[in-house]
């Protein structure tokens, strides 16, 4: 193969994979394995949060009390979108399906909740329709509700900034109700997440006796 022909192959290789990263957008760059160099940089902390006594709706409709939604003795996973949102947003959903799919039978252990930080434009049927999207299952719901309740919530768990376009990359992890909450700063691939949902579900796992 000569010099010329070379280059119109590595052309239309590159044609291809441009033509790929469109269609599969920010879903393919995540699963793509990163050198050391080109990690992204992600902070780990532990802290406790009060949370409000505030009211939500959840994507179905209902009505709900968070302190109630946050109290089952599943294991709880926590962050921010808002539907219309085209970059950060869909990177944290896209996790959140994976490591729900992946995650198979331990699945129903845990519950994942994204709180909407743009209620004045996401109701319900824009949540469910925005789920669909992600093929969300049974265990992960999404909220929304009156404005000054998400950012209560935001402020509680220090994530508010102002502005939704200025919102942060956080998720946060609650092995159990009464624990400390693992705060995430950046992004987190869905093999790190599930390993750190492992590592609180064997810890959390009734001894035999």
């Amino acid at each position: 193969m000569n010099q010329h022909s070379l280059k119109l192959l590595s052309l239309r290789h590159l044609f291809i994979s441009t033509l790929l990263l469109s269609a599969f957008g920010t879903a393919l760059a995540i699963e793509t394995p990163a050198t050391t160099e080109q990690a992204p940089k992600i902070e780990r902390s532990e802290a406790t949060y009060t949370l409000p006594d505030i009211n939500l709706i959840r994507h179905d409709g209902q009505k709900v009390s968070l302190l109630k939604e946050f109290a089952d003795e599943r294991m709880l996973l926590v962050n921010f979108i808002y539907t219309s949102c085209s970059a950060i947003c869909p990177m944290m959903s896209y996790v959140f399906a994976k490591t729900q799919k992946k995650l198979g039978a331990d699945a129903a252990k845990v519950h994942f909740a994204s709180i909407s930080i743009d209620p004045e434009n996401d109701n319900p049927k824009t949540l469910t329709d925005y789920a669909q999207k992600f093929n969300g299952a049974p265990g992960w719901d999404f909220y929304t509700g009156a404005l000054e309740a998400s950012i209560a919530l935001q402020k509680a768990f220090n994530t508010f900034r102002g502005d939704k376009m200025n919102h942060a990359l956080v998720l946060f992890i609650r092995a159990k109700p009464g624990n400390a909450w693992v705060r995430y700063e950046g992004f987190v691939s869905t093999d790190h997440l599930i390993r750190e949902i492992r590592e609180h579900l064997a810890s959390n796992a009734p001894t035999s006796q």
